[in-house]
């Protein structure tokens, strides 16, 4: 019988991580394992996890310094003894048949990846995004590399639930700690180089907290975007090594960096980098085709080096 290891990085989450074990132990399918990382905590969260740990034999933890959520992530992945893996944020919960729905599926052999559509808990209430998929599906590896390419700024990708542990052992797959943001790009995209077949469900599994004190909330996003474009111009040929459709998802999540961060420039006045114009003409030199850019976004490459107040206004 398939065995899920779920791993939780948990750092100051003592607002929502009691819900979020709930919602693992409460599976109907209940074959796994629940690791959680606390990650230096300096609120309540050590003790919660300690008495959630009294509750249930199948929980385990251990503490770390502060290293970031790639390094628990990654520290987890060695503990895991699962077939499968599931990695949780820790203010984020599932629907009770996540993992009944993966492990009944009729096709499981052929699976290394399932995915699911979600929902977004706000706080004072459920939002429903709209689906890229609508039905089930079956596909492989290059089709989902395709979808993501074309898709790199589009909210409405499912989001992973389960990864054939084989795969991150066999290829010794781990997070790089050197990004700051959306590691997990890196690291789904490093997932598809192995991967053979990655089955989506249409159902919403995952509920998605928007926390405002979450990594992607805080004010210092500006700082870790800029952390990221450092280091992507200095691994960038690294990464394109990878796979043929490396090359273009690179420059697209290059670009994607490259304009987060004019936007927030813009909004904050912070020139850290250099100038607005700098950032622009490096947005320009990639050759991301601009088809593919929210329409805001295709003004910031075309007028912004002339019409930044205009963009300020608008942003």
């Amino acid at each position: 019988m398939n065995k899920i290891s779920v791993l939780i990085p948990a750092f100051n989450a003592e607002k929502f991580i009691e819900q979020t074990v709930d919602s693992v132990l409460s599976q109907t399918y209940q074959n796994f394992e629940i690791i959680i990382i606390n990650d230096g905590s300096t609120d309540n969260t050590l003790n919660i996890i300690e008495k959630l740990s009294l509750k249930d034999n199948r929980i385990r933890f251990y503490s770390q310094d502060n290293g970031g959520v790639s390094s628990a992530r990654n520290l987890a992945i060695k503990m895991a003894i699962g077939d499968w893996i599931f990695i949780l944020d820790s203010d984020d919960y599932l629907h009770p048949s996540a993992f009944s729905e993966c492990m009944n599926a009729t096709d499981i052999e052929f699976i290394d990846v399932f995915e699911s559509n979600y929902i977004y808990d706000t706080g004072s209430g459920l939002e429903y995004p709209k689906q890229y998929f609508k039905k089930d599906k079956l596909i492989n590896a290059d089709k989902m590399k395709c979808i993501l390419l074309n898709n790199i700024f589009s909210p409405l990708l499912p989001r992973t639930l389960l990864i054939r542990k084989k795969i991150i052992d066999e290829k010794e797959i781990r997070y790089n700690t050197n990004f700051k943001i959306m590691e997990d790009v890196d690291f789904f995209f490093e997932i598809l180089q192995y991967a053979k077949h990655i089955k989506i469900f249409a159902n919403r599994l995952y509920h998605y907290r928007i926390n405002p004190n979450s990594l992607t909330h805080k004010e210092d996003y500006l700082l870790r975007l800029e952390k990221n474009i450092f280091f992507f111009c200095g691994e960038k040929e690294k990464f394109i090594s990878r796979d043929k459709h490396m090359c273009d998802f690179c420059d697209s999540w290059y670009l994607r960096n490259l304009i987060s961060y004019y936007r927030l420039m813009i909004k904050s006045g912070n020139q850290s980098i250099g100038t607005t114009n700098d950032i622009l003409e490096d947005i320009r030199k990639t050759r991301f085709c601009l088809k593919f850019l929210p329409f805001k976004d295709k003004l910031i490459c075309i007028f912004g080096k002339f019409f930044t107040k205009f963009l300020n206004y608008i942003f």
